[in-house]
Parts: structure tokens; sequence; C-alpha cells
């Protein structure tokens, strides 16, 4: 075997390699998309619901605006 075969062998080895870490890595990254997303629909849920809310005046009517002991 000369050194041209060893070094293309070494190489392909190398290439078979590398596409394991890769995946691994792209694997990271689709779980912390994932979960980015998730976090950032929970979010805009929350802030919709709570806009809602304010415009219907829920928080308004659980406040007193002016009290007086005067009838």
């Amino acid at each position: 075997m000369g050194k041209g075969t060893r070094n293309r062998q070494d190489r392909a080895q190398v290439q078979v390699k590398a596409p394991a870490k890769t995946v691994k890595n792209q694997n990271k990254s689709v779980f912390y998309g994932t979960l980015a997303m998730g976090i950032f629909a929970i979010v805009l849920v929350v802030s919709l619901l709570f806009n809602a809310l304010i415009g219907a005046g829920v928080f308004m009517r659980a406040r007193t605006t002016a009290e007086t002991d005067d009838f």
C-alpha cells in the first residue's frame, strides 16, 4: 500500500467520523431553536391575553376610582 492510498483512506475515515459530530451539533441547535420558538409562542400568547384583558377593562373594574363619605 502506497502513501497516497493511506492518505486517501485516512481522509475517508475522517470524513466518515465528521458527520457524526455535525449531527450532534445540529440536534442541539434544533433543540434550542425549538425551545426558543416555544418560549416565544408562550410569551406572545400571554401578552395577547393580557392586552385583551386590559382592553376589556377587567383590571379597571377591580379598582376603586374614587371614594367619599358624603352621599
